[in-house]
């Protein structure tokens, strides 16, 4: 297991538009890793990674969904929750917004040795975008 975040690598699960996908060409690394691996959590269906049953949050369920504001509310504290269990982060204070039926979703990632880097993740018109921090 790498002893810092520079030290990591993966292969990206978002294409260079933000669009969700597995792109197994395209290898990733640093910050760039615990970022997707945040997005990951917070799109990942319950029950879809069977070594990890905290994995509980998917915002994917808000394509074409009219939340609550009581489900709103309940929001920044579980994506806190789901990027907190990301090797490497420190703490995230997310914020949602709903608005026009666009769900945006911006997460502030305190990576240890790193620092704070933005993760926003925008659902709107059935389709789901993310924006990093970092590209690499």
């Amino acid at each position: 297991m790498p002893q810092r975040v520079q030290d990591l690598t993966d292969l990206s699960t978002f294409g260079t538009d933000g669009s969700i996908g597995l792109y197994l060409t395209r290898p990733i690394r640093g910050v760039r890793v615990v970022l997707e691996h945040v997005a990951r959590r917070w799109l990942t269906s319950p029950g879809e990674h069977p070594a990890d049953p905290t994995m509980i949050l998917d915002l994917m369920t808000y394509i074409n969904n009219d939340p609550s504001d009581s489900d709103l509310r309940k929001l920044p504290a579980r994506l806190d929750f789901q990027a907190a269990r990301v090797q490497f982060v420190k703490r995230c204070k997310s914020t949602v917004r709903f608005v026009n039926n666009v769900l945006t979703v911006k997460g502030d990632i305190d990576i240890i040795g790193a620092g704070e880097f933005p993760l926003v993740v925008k659902i709107q018109d059935a389709r789901l975008v993310a924006s990093f921090g970092v590209i690499r």
